[in-house]
């Protein structure tokens, strides 16, 4: 089977995870003897390294070099000849590959024409929509209102009504909407949720959809001593951990605006919430950064920079507990990591945390943002040993199933039921 997938980003070029597990299911699908090709953009750095399949670096990207998270500009007719240029690859590439099968992955800062250009194109397409980044093309007002409304709002006990009267009205307003987008292909999504969120969009495909969990490499055999949780780390320090990028829909606010009230009930021993992750969106690190000096807790953090997937098993060894406050989730690899190295983990509901954190049995669950309930979370982990190392072990088992090679298995069956 010949695949030709499309992407934004590619490695060395990472802002997140996707772009890692877009090379890691390319470098598997070619072991297992399909002839893959990947062409992305020809943003951030060149690479020569030989990955055993072929990239194009061909695309241009409407994204400011070196930092995403600025706005990008250019000029009008500098935009129309970009548009041309990428189709001119797009369809140049096309020709070259012959592919069976399109794979989709991110057309995120991409202008839409690319995404009609690949609709349009007679090849058999398969999309992997493991975030919004399709919504946000095609309609761009459902998912600033569902941002605005749903992922950034308030918790006061007003806001819950009002996001209940939202769910209890979706479907009414659907139909009243009724702005529907017909894909052609097949889509796959890492989670449940996803699958609501496109529905929920006005997006159906027409070859179907299906789910394919996430899955990730355990570096190590599942036999490995872990420690016990009977017992803290420290007698004298509770240590909390965020690993991830350190962005605002990553919540990592939510973990700070908590630390007065865990401070208050445990004041013979330190509390420490070690920060692991990339910085580099600067308007949000220094928001995070006033953040802490007006609530007084500069003393409780500690930042350091993000650790490779073989390192995450020691971080987590190293920390009493593993908080993952995010406010929007599709399906998160260091999530499934957390939870397989045994480190009690409370996460927020949001998105697809749900579908792999049981709220009492593989973790704790907390409302997105509602940092009072986060701190109550914490404080019954502390004084309770046995809902730890329960938690820990049911955890560890439930989150050994996610593997890397069932998620292999699962496309690579979906991408032959599209391949021509």
């Amino acid at each position: 089977m010949k695949v030709l997938f499309l992407t934004n980003l590619y490695p060395p070029n990472v802002y997140g995870g996707y772009e890692r597990l877009c090379y890691e299911v390319a470098q598997a699908l070619q072991e297992r003897g399909h002839d893959v090709t990947v062409l992305t953009s020809s943003y951030g750095k060149s690479c020569d390294e030989n990955y055993g399949h072929n990239v194009k670096r061909e695309l241009f990207l409407f994204a400011t070099e070196g930092n995403m998270y600025e706005p990008f500009n250019c000029a009008p007719e500098q935009r129309v000849e970009r548009e041309a240029s990428n189709r001119r690859v797009f369809e140049a590439v096309v020709e070259e590959v012959n592919p069976d099968v399109l794979f989709v992955w991110n057309l995120y800062f991409f202008n839409p024409g690319l995404l009609w250009l690949i609709e349009e194109s007679g090849i058999r397409k398969t999309y992997l929509l493991t975030d919004n980044w399709m919504i946000a093309l095609l309609n761009a007002q459902f998912i600033g209102d569902y941002f605005s409304n749903k992922v950034f709002r308030s918790h006061g006990s007003q806001d819950r009504l009002i996001a209940a009267i939202r769910r209890f009205a979706r479907p009414i307003i659907r139909i009243l909407t009724n702005k529907v987008f017909l894909m052609n292909g097949r889509a796959i999504f890492p989670s449940q949720f996803m699958r609501h969120l496109y529905r929920d969009a006005g997006f159906r495909f027409r070859d179907r959809d299906a789910i394919c969990y996430h899955g990730v490499h355990f570096l190590h055999s599942q036999d490995i001593k872990r420690i016990s949780r009977l017992e803290l780390r420290s007698t004298s320090e509770l240590r909390l951990l965020f690993a991830g990028r350190v962005v605002r829909i990553k919540g990592v606010h939510t973990a700070i605006e908590a630390l007065n009230a865990i401070r208050a009930r445990f004041v013979d021993i330190r509390v420490l919430l070690t920060i692991v992750g990339d910085t580099q969106d600067s308007n949000y690190y220094n928001e995070i950064e006033q953040l802490i000096d007006s609530l007084g807790v500069r003393d409780c953090i500690a930042f350091r920079p993000p650790v490779a997937s073989e390192k995450l098993f020691d971080l987590f060894q190293e920390h009493d507990i593993y908080l993952f406050p995010s406010l929007y989730e599709p399906f998160s690899l260091t999530l499934i990591h957390a939870l397989e190295s045994g480190i009690p983990t409370i996460a927020s509901d949001a998105g697809g945390n749900v579908e792999i954190v049981e709220d009492g049995k593989t973790g704790l669950v907390f409302r997105a943002g509602d940092y009072d309930e986060l701190a109550e979370k914490i404080y019954s982990l502390v004084v309770r040993p046995d809902l730890r190392e329960n938690l820990s072990r049911m955890a560890t088992a439930l989150a050994a199933e996610f593997t890397f090679e069932g998620m292999i298995s699962r496309i690579e069956t979906e991408l032959k039921k599209e391949a021509r």
